[in-house]
């Protein structure tokens, strides 16, 4: 090979990838630039998201309240007193959290956070899939009722109206794999109702708030979280609840926006010294909080309300009152005479002590005759002030208590035995057959 052919291939070679074999002459020279000062992170501006909570008034709080506790009782109470909740708890490891949501520029927050709460129920007990293959219909909620539109409403008002008429779904899988979509997707904004006859209706089997008056306890939050799932909740959504990733601590109480409670760690800890939380999960996106999800502490939940469950599956009716205990007839004392001589009182039922007229004692406690014989006589039992006279030949039992004043001689009938009682008390059941009525002594 002559040297310009060989010239010419070494010159070729960097053309077709193989740099290894190039001349160093036509490597390019390295620049090194220098490093720009990154500037520091900003904080998240915040969401700019539309809200939409409607408080209740307290008379409609109580009676959802009282509808409640008639269908059920007090269920989480229940629970709560035969139940050890564990420290942490996460609906999301369960697999019982639908996708997260974004409600957009609609004032809807009401409808979002109590359809995918009904949502989250149904995949929890198996009717659907956590990937979005399942979902109740938020758009439903907008078109076909009128519980606020983007105005705002309530959610205890959508899912008492759920319970009672069902609701549809957007999109489901039918036992045969089939998808089928039986409203149409969500678009922030009311439309006329384009619900289809022969629509299934999902219907939920009850619901109810975790205490009296929807206000937050720890133990019955945990309890309702554990048995049911994720929770509906309001809360004041200015402040430190705006965006940011860090725990919240502090909430004000001015209640404007209504998301879902779906985890609780005893010992999250929440920057502030002190320790758990609860994971809200909120309908504004991906970008708040992480992900959707942001933890609040156990203090600043306190300015949360109206927090509620919902059950798929039926409650158990209230257990049933227990029946009164029919009053016990008062006891009356009858004084103990021997002639003119007071020597003891008897406490009984009323019809008791007329056996004590009968000379030959009809019971005995531990051998001790409870009718009483002195000197021959008949002890007579003589009923305070003036009553009317008691019926005669009682029969029945009770309970008796008679007091002796001793020294006093106790002779059986037939005057062969006498015993010298000292100062005492009997008590016992005394079972009268028959004997004699007594008068008052006059």
């Amino acid at each position: 090979m002559r040297p310009f052919v060989m010239a010419a291939i070494l010159a070729i070679l960097p053309g077709i990838g193989l740099g290894s074999l190039s001349l160093e002459a036509q490597k390019p020279k390295r620049v090194i630039q220098p490093v720009a000062a990154q500037a520091p992170q900003q904080p998240k501006a915040p969401l700019v998201r539309s809200k939409g909570y409607k408080p209740l008034t307290p008379a409609q709080r109580r009676t959802y309240h009282d509808e409640n506790t008639r269908r059920h009782g007090h269920p989480i109470k229940r629970m709560a007193e035969n139940t050890v909740n564990p420290p942490a708890f996460d609906c999301s490891s369960r697999g019982w959290i639908c996708p997260t949501w974004d409600q957009g520029q609609c004032g809807d927050c009401y409808l979002d956070a109590t359809v995918r709460q009904m949502t989250c129920a149904f995949i929890k007990n198996g009717y659907g899939k956590n990937d979005g293959s399942f979902a109740l219909s938020v758009q439903f909620g907008l078109d076909c009722q009128n519980f606020g539109g983007c105005d705002g409403g309530n959610g205890t008002e959508v899912i008492a109206w759920a319970k009672k008429n069902g609701w549809i779904a957007e999109t489901y899988i039918d036992s045969t794999g089939k998808t089928i979509n039986d409203y149409p997707p969500y678009s922030a904004s009311p439309r006329s109702c384009r619900a289809q006859p022969g629509a299934k209706k999902w219907i939920i089997a009850d619901w109810g708030f975790i205490d009296t008056d929807g206000a937050f306890d720890i133990e019955y939050m945990k309890t309702a979280m554990t048995n049911f799932g994720g929770l509906n909740i309001a809360i004041d959504a200015g402040g430190q609840f705006g965006n940011g990733t860090s725990t919240i601590t502090r909430l004000g109480d001015s209640i404007d926006h209504e998301i879902m409670a779906t985890a609780y760690d005893d010992n999250h800890d929440n920057g502030d010294g002190t320790k758990g939380a609860v994971l809200l999960w909120n309908q504004w996106g991906q970008d708040w909080g992480t992900g959707g999800f942001r933890w609040c502490s156990y203090s600043a939940c306190r300015h949360i309300v109206d927090w509620f469950w919902v059950s798929v599956t039926p409650l158990p009716p209230p257990t049933p009152p227990t029946p009164p205990v029919p009053p016990t007839p008062p006891a009356t004392t009858y004084v103990l005479f021997e002639g003119a001589k007071q020597v003891g009182s008897l406490t009984g039922y009323p019809t008791l002590p007329a056996a004590e007229t009968d000379a030959h004692g009809i019971a005995t406690k531990d051998n001790v005759p409870v009718s009483i014989l002195a000197a021959g006589s008949v002890v007579e039992v003589v009923q305070p002030g003036t009553p009317p006279p008691l019926p005669p030949s009682p029969t029945g039992s009770g309970t008796f208590t008679l007091t002796l004043t001793g020294p006093l001689t106790v002779t059986s009938a037939d005057g062969t035995m006498s015993v010298v009682l000292p100062t005492q008390t009997i008590s016992g059941v005394m079972n009268v057959t028959s004997g004699p009525g007594i008068s008052p002594k006059k």
